[in-house]
């Protein structure tokens, strides 16, 4: 694929139809974990900063499956006009259960924070997430 890319957007790709013919999207919008609309090269930097990406790792067993709950910013909107679901809780497991690779996602970083409690604490009361 040939072009030049800026904020995300490749323009002019010969042979490539899009709705302007002029623009064809290759991202979805990025935000920093502020919710302030970014560059796809800002983005770049920040999503190798693993210190940034982290808003918590967590441990929970629940019917014999030790668990591993993880929230993270992706910065990856849903929406072209706001940071929808830009963190995400994940469950991961080390054995087969159906639960493996869980998510939900958040648009903030305050709902990040209070929906990894969340999780967590059903988690040890022995609830697993719907």
């Amino acid at each position: 694929m040939s072009g030049t890319i800026y904020d995300g957007l490749i323009r002019m790709v010969p042979g490539m139809a899009s709705g302007d013919g002029m623009t064809a999207p290759v991202a979805s919008p990025r935000f920093n974990r502020d919710g302030d609309l970014i560059t796809y090269l800002h983005w770049t930097e920040l999503v190798r900063d693993r210190s940034y990406r982290l808003v918590a790792t967590d441990y929970a067993t629940i019917d014999g499956h030790r668990l591993v709950v993880h929230t993270r910013w992706t910065g990856v909107s849903e929406s072209a006009d706001a940071p929808v679901g830009i963190f995400e809780t994940s469950l991961f497991a080390n054995d087969d259960t159906p639960h493996d690779g869980w998510s939900r996602k958040y648009d903030s970083i305050a709902a990040a924070v209070s929906g990894h409690a969340d999780v967590l604490d059903d988690l040890r009361a022995g609830r697993w997430p719907s």
